[in-house]
């Protein structure tokens, strides 16, 4: 966690986390090495990573709106209702501005502040992001016994630490070797890391959703300097940047909180194919597990992942958000929907 310390609201040296994410509508402090984000009331365009309302009511009812506009209003009522409940200013432990944290393979450290955390603020919201009871079952249940409660938010595709022989894969890598020279860490320079942002942007907040982290360009160069990220690149037959990714490595895990491409190019350039082949052929050299977050699920099976279901533990206000909302909506997933399903539905 140590390369992102560069992000601390605490320190005046320091980026604040709104100069590193425009809408992350939050604050982030450190308790040791473990990140602290404090959400603050960001309403509705609210970074679906620091603000958990927007994560599993916001985003969703915007993802459903033109199928399901009924169900999706409901969704945004719920959600104000959600912010009125104190859950606008939830305290997230472990949490850097990245989609998928690893902060949860150090197991006694998150209890450690899980604890710090009920001492201090008790009364209000905790949460935790990317728990997997396949790698964290000490860690929730250490969690469950001091009130946390879990539900399921994303199923993940996680890739082995060994080099697929999916027939999909071996078509890509024939594309990379074929169109493309792989760009180093140290070839980006301000020009390149501000192209690789506008990639990003047209990816993730104009064709998916604005509720996707919208990191600044001070971010992306602070997040070079200090190697927090790791860049790597696609270079077209002209030298010109086709696509990129940022990666994040830690606890033996790879996973790529940065992505994009140039969508002007066309289908047949396979520029993304080419860059996810050249990530799962990375982490595989260095015998990484690759973490390769949610979405997409059919097109990564077939590339030799493997699903993975996530969770977020939640501790609210003690009284009837506890008692009479949070745990009978836990135990009622639990018992009546399959995990098994959201892993089949990639939810």
């Amino acid at each position: 966690m140590a390369p992102f310390t560069f992000i601390n609201d605490a320190d005046p040296a320091a980026l604040p986390l709104k100069a590193a994410v425009r809408n992350a509508a939050a604050e982030l402090h450190w308790l040791g090495q473990v990140p602290l984000t404090q959400a603050l009331r960001g309403g509705a365009e609210a970074c679906y990573l620091t603000a958990p309302v927007s994560a599993f009511l916001r985003y969703p009812a915007a993802e459903i709106a033109a199928a399901r506009p009924r169900l999706a209003a409901g969704a945004q009522r719920l959600a104000g209702l959600a912010e009125m409940s104190g859950m606008a200013r939830c305290l997230l432990l472990g949490n850097l501005p990245l989609s998928t944290n690893l902060a949860a393979e150090n197991g006694p450290a998150l209890t450690h502040a899980a604890q710090t955390a009920i001492a201090r603020h008790g009364n209000g919201w905790i949460g935790l992001r990317n728990l997997r009871p396949d790698r964290h079952g000490a860690l929730l249940a250490a969690l469950e016994e001091q009130d946390f409660f879990l539900l399921p938010a994303r199923v993940v595709y996680e890739f082995p630490a060994a080099e697929p022989r999916a027939s999909h894969y071996k078509r890509d890598r024939s594309l990379l070797r074929k169109l493309y020279t792989i760009l180093p860490h140290d070839t980006f320079d301000a020009a390149t890391l501000e192209q690789a942002r506008a990639m990003y942007a047209d990816v993730y907040l104009a064709r998916h959703s604005r509720l996707n982290p919208d990191y600044t360009a001070t971010f992306f160069q602070r997040a070079w300097e200090a190697r927090a990220i790791e860049f790597t690149g696609l270079a077209d037959a002209n030298g010109r940047l086709a696509a990129f990714a940022g990666i994040h490595v830690d606890h033996g895990i790879m996973t790529v909180p940065l992505l994009g491409h140039d969508v002007n190019l066309p289908r047949e350039a396979g520029a993304y194919r080419a860059l996810v082949a050249h990530l799962i052929g990375l982490g595989a050299a260095r015998g990484l597990l690759f973490n390769f977050s949610s979405g997409a699920g059919d097109a990564k099976r077939k590339r030799g992942a493997e699903p993975k279901l996530e969770f977020t533990a939640f501790r609210p206000p003690g009284g009837a958000w506890r008692t009479r909302v949070l745990k009978p909506l836990a135990g009622y997933i639990r018992q009546r929907l399959p995990l098994e399903a959201f892993i089949e539905q990639g939810a």
